[in-house]
């Protein structure tokens, strides 16, 4: 080791899940919004409705210039898709 102060740190999977789990409860909409009046840069104030919980899950309405995308080959069985989905049915798919 070259550099005294460097910290080798192991954590299994376990508990990272679990570290992640107690940072992923859900917050209402009054605690959310206070988080990001605390924290969000003075020069992004006009954007705060875009960090609402309510409001970032809307997504902006379909434009003439909207592209589709073809895949040009079929998707592997194993991709999974990006979405909301509950914490059962995600761990159900980690099994499969």
């Amino acid at each position: 080791m070259k550099n005294e102060e460097t910290k080798f740190l192991i954590a299994s999977f376990y508990e990272i899940e679990r570290a992640l789990r107690d940072k992923t409860k859900p917050l209402n909409e009054a605690d959310s919004s206070r988080l990001v009046r605390e924290n969000l840069p003075r020069q992004y104030e006009s954007l705060e409705r875009a960090f609402s919980t309510t409001e970032g899950d809307i997504l902006p309405p379909h434009r003439k210039h909207d592209h589709k995308i073809d895949p040009t080959e079929p998707l592997p069985a194993h991709f999974l898709p990006l979405y909301r989905q509950s914490e059962a049915s995600f761990e159900l798919r980690k099994i499969t």
